[in-house]
């Protein structure tokens, strides 16, 4: 919008505002104009030749039109129906006499009722539209401490807020009362800084009430402590106002509660994460499955190429399992696996390091970080841990309590490494350590094959 578009709308507000404050709503306005946007409720400007020189959006989404529609156009080509109408009539009123005229009228196409409000200039008329279906026998006189922001603010259900360069409030507006319970007298009594919740007023501090940070509009969520000592969630828009040496002078902020919505999207996200979790999880042992293992080992094997460190993986079978299924039956077996893989998670130290169930019996686990040496020492803590469980197996050509097998491989990856092979060599040290006579720990040192990736052809299929 172009300077004297600007100081059409000053003037045609100034109107509204008080004749006698023009060249301070001028300014404002200037300053200001997202703030016209920001406000719920239909305005627009006609010249005197009965075009449209300015719409704010509310305006136009009534009209179902674009801007761009209906700027330079006359009221009737964009809305024939109101001549004729009581609402021609008065802005020809307004016009004749050049006084501010105000009327109500209803729409029943949307079947609303509006306080019209018609405020004639030179340049035309400025014409604000209040809904008031619901509070239509309420007419009641806006007071202004601040004359711009006072008429935008006591028409929005909005908290519209002046702040200066320090922080501290030099207007509120009305709606603090309805949104945060506070009424405008006693926030403007108090440190706004300390109302923002601990956790955002670094925020506040170093990105909005800065001259360092350079912005002009800004959109930000931020937690508000309510008269009751609750935080809610606002989003707020907020202008940046610049003095004479072009730095920051005070703050306009239009701030609105969604909490609603906030509460949803936490909501929501905390779905998202127990069914993500559920999704990497095999529902019997609570432990990751297949599809957590294939992520975790790509991820770690990247990991492990990048630091150039070494990655370890222990291959764990519970000896003669078929064998304590058909003893003790399917419930107990399962009740056996979810022992083992709990006991596996225990032993565990290091929050990267990652259990999977791997097959019916057997288990997985990945050590980043970790040489053949430290695997090893791991693989023996698992092993006594599970035969300190002594859960009975009569049956065991092995020992009288369920004991596991584990095979252990370990690589520092290089870019033409096979991931897949280090799986493949600690499954053969696995088959190793069961022709040994099972309850045994088994390493696989690295030999390479005919193709040189260290996997034969059978393995490149998969992880299975």
């Amino acid at each position: 919008m172009d300077k004297n578009r600007f100081i059409t709308i000053g003037l045609t507000l100034a109107g509204i505002i008080g004749g006698s404050q023009i060249g301070r709503a001028t300014r404002s306005v200037k300053k200001d104009h997202s703030m016209i946007e920001a406000i719920s409720d239909p305005y627009f400007l006609l010249d005197r030749k009965w075009k449209f020189v300015y719409i704010n959006n509310e305006a136009a989404k009534h009209l179902q039109k674009a801007k761009k529609e209906i700027i330079g156009k006359k009221l009737w080509e964009i809305y024939p129906q109101s001549i004729g109408l009581y609402l021609h009539e008065q802005y020809l009123q307004a016009i004749d006499s050049g006084k501010e005229t105000k009327f109500e009228t209803y729409f029943d196409t949307i079947e609303r009722w509006y306080s019209v409000k018609v405020n004639p200039s030179r340049e035309g008329l400025s014409i604000l539209f209040i809904d008031i279906t619901e509070h239509k026998n309420t007419n009641e006189e806006l007071k202004r401490k601040e004359e711009f922001y006072r008429f935008i603010a006591e028409n929005s259900s909005d908290i519209i807020m002046r702040l200066n360069k320090k922080g501290a409030l030099s207007f509120i507006s009305p709606a603090c009362y309805s949104v945060l319970g506070y009424r405008d007298e006693e926030m403007m009594s108090q440190d706004f800084i300390d109302l923002v919740h601990p956790d955002d007023q670094e925020y506040f501090r170093t990105s909005i009430l800065t001259s360092d940070v350079d912005w002009e509009l800004m959109t930000f969520i931020y937690r508000m402590r309510k008269q009751d000592g609750t935080y809610i969630w606002m989003e707020a828009t907020a202008r940046r106002i610049l003095d004479e040496l072009e730095k920051l002078d005070e703050i306009l902020t239009v701030s609105r509660d969604i909490t609603k919505r906030k509460n949803k999207e936490q909501e929501l996200q905390l779905q998202n994460e127990q069914l993500l979790k559920l999704s990497n999880t095999d529902a019997l042992t609570e432990v990751g499955n297949r599809r957590a293992l294939e992520l975790t080992f790509n991820e770690e094997w990247k990991r492990a190429l990048r630091s150039k460190t070494p990655i370890s993986v222990i291959l764990l079978d519970i000896d003669h399992f078929k064998i304590f299924n058909d003893s003790y039956g399917h419930q107990n077996g399962d009740q056996c696996l979810y022992t083992i893989a709990k006991t596996i998670k225990e032993t565990l130290k290091r929050s990267t390091d990652f259990v999977a169930r791997y097959g019916g019996e057997e288990f997985i686990i990945l050590l980043p970080s970790t040489n053949i040496k430290g695997a090893r020492s791991v693989a023996e803590s698992i092993r006594k841990n599970i035969q300190k469980l002594k859960i009975p197996h009569e049956y065991s050509p092995t020992k009288k309590l369920v004991t596991v097998s584990i095979g252990i491989a370990s690589i520092h990856p290089r870019k033409n490494d096979n991931p897949k092979s280090l799986i493949f060599r600690a499954d053969n040290a696995l088959y190793k350590a069961k022709s040994n006579g099972r309850n045994k720990i088994a390493v696989n040192k690295a030999k390479k094959h005919r193709d040189g990736s260290g996997v034969p052809p059978q393995a490149k299929s998969g992880l299975e």
